[in-house]
């Protein structure tokens, strides 16, 4: 296996990059194509880490402003 910088592996690139497109809506039949994935099945492993429904509503509920754990606003005291 190739390693790049801090041990990282050029399939752990692919990885990363597989999981991006997902979660920004690329079409899993594209991402399978752009990997040259011959079943469906396999691109369809990176999946698990877009998490649920349940989970993004969570997160995003916990990103709002003002909420425990969200984002700071601007101006906030350190």
């Amino acid at each position: 296996m190739t390693d790049t910088a801090a041990g990282r592996r050029i399939h752990d690139l692919r990885h990363t990059a597989a999981c991006l497109w997902l979660a920004k809506g690329v079409d899993p039949v594209t991402v399978q194509a752009w990997l040259g994935h011959a079943s469906i099945a396999t691109t369809n492993i990176y999946l698990h880490h877009l998490g649920t429904s349940a989970d993004r509503a969570g997160l995003a509920r916990l990103n709002e402003p003002g909420c425990a754990g969200g984002a700071r606003t601007e101006g906030a005291a350190e």
